[in-house]
């Protein structure tokens, strides 16, 4: 008798559509549903709350101009304000498909078992300062997990002789405050940055 297969065969399709059929149903894409629009060659991640109309793109985060040495081109403006620089562009662009690996992951595991969504968080520190996740240890960077509408807290701490500036990302409400709390409702990337006293 034949030993059973221990591997599974499966082939995964995204649901696609034209640009204008998208715009057209505007459906409310689940939790880490891939969708994916043939008219642009893009992708679309679903939080499980919003419409396909208010999700942004996660194809093109941003990417080099190559006719501006040292200068980022912010395709339709795609990447968060004060991300300025090529460093900056590709911490955030990085950072951002950390986060939805950890949450796609975690959502269908999730799915499977009818759980609460999850959503994670990822931060990073500048030169000149650590960061911390929910109070851990400081690091350089650091990423979580977290059932949705629960209470995360982020702190920037600055290395002697420097100060904090502000938080660079997505999902942060207060940028000025070093340490700063928000609810997990999707996923959220963000960048301390450090400065001189003045």
């Amino acid at each position: 008798m034949p030993q059973p297969n221990r591997f599974v065969t499966a082939r995964l399709t995204f649901r696609t559509g034209a640009t204008s059929d998208w715009e057209e149903y505007d459906p409310v894409l689940l939790a880490s549903e891939p969708a994916w629009d043939n008219t642009l060659g893009q992708l679309k991640i679903g939080d499980g709350a919003s419409k396909w109309s208010e999700i942004e793109y996660t194809t093109k985060d941003g990417f080099l101009d190559p006719e501006t040495p040292n200068e980022v081109f912010i395709d339709s403006g795609l990447l968060p304000v004060g991300v300025n620089t090529i460093a900056g562009a590709i911490a955030y662009s990085l950072a951002k498909t950390e986060a939805l690996e950890l949450s796609g992951v975690e959502n269908f595991s999730a799915g499977l078992d009818s759980a609460t969504p999850k959503f994670s968080v990822v931060i990073t520190a500048g030169e000149n300062g650590w960061v911390s996740l929910n109070s851990a240890i400081k690091t350089n960077s650091s990423k979580g997990i977290f059932d949705k509408d629960e209470t995360v807290t982020i702190t920037a701490t600055a290395d002697e002789g420097y100060e904090f500036d502000k938080w660079i990302g997505i999902g942060v409400e207060d940028h000025e405050s070093a340490i700063t709390t928000f609810t997990a409702i999707d996923n959220r990337i963000a960048r301390a940055t450090f400065k001189l006293p003045l």
